[in-house]
C-alpha cells in the first residue's frame, strides 16, 4: 500500500493584501479577535503592506462602522462562496472535521498512517 502524498502548501505573496481582498481580515477580526479585545490591521509602510495588532483588552468595545462592516462582509461572502466553502468541505471529507478540537490531533495522525 502506497502512502498518500500530501501536497506542499504554496506561498501566498503579499499576505496583508490577500487578507484585505478576501475579507479574511474582516472575518478574523469580527469572529475571533474583536471578542477578546484585539484587532488585526493592515498598515502601509515603506516596505509595502504589513500586518499590525492593536490591543483593546482594557476597553473591548471595538466594532465596525456600518459601511466597513458591509464592505468586509461582502468580500468575505464572495471569498467563501468561490474558494472557502470548497476547501472547508474537502477538509471535512479528508479529516472528519473542519475546526480542530482537542482529540483531533490523534485522529489526524491515525489518518496519515492509514493513508
Amino acid at each position: 500500500m502506497q502512502a498518500m502524498m500530501t501536497p506542499r502548501p504554496t506561498h501566498i505573496p503579499q499576505p496583508a493584501q490577500f487578507f484585505l481582498e478576501t475579507g479574511l481580515l474582516f472575518e478574523i477580526n469580527r469572529a475571533v479577535l474583536h471578542p477578546i479585545g484585539l484587532s488585526l490591521l493592515v498598515q502601509k509602510t515603506d516596505m509595502g503592506m504589513e500586518l499590525g495588532l492593536l490591543d483593546h483588552r482594557d476597553n473591548p468595545t471595538i466594532t465596525f462602522d456600518p459601511v466597513t462592516y458591509q464592505k468586509g462582509r461582502t468580500k468575505w461572502k464572495q471569498y467563501w462562496q468561490t474558494k472557502g466553502q470548497k476547501t472547508h468541505q474537502r477538509r471535512e471529507r479528508l479529516l472528519g472535521f473542519t475546526v480542530q478540537q482537542e482529540g483531533d490531533v490523534r485522529l489526524q495522525a491515525a489518518k496519515r498512517q492509514q493513508g
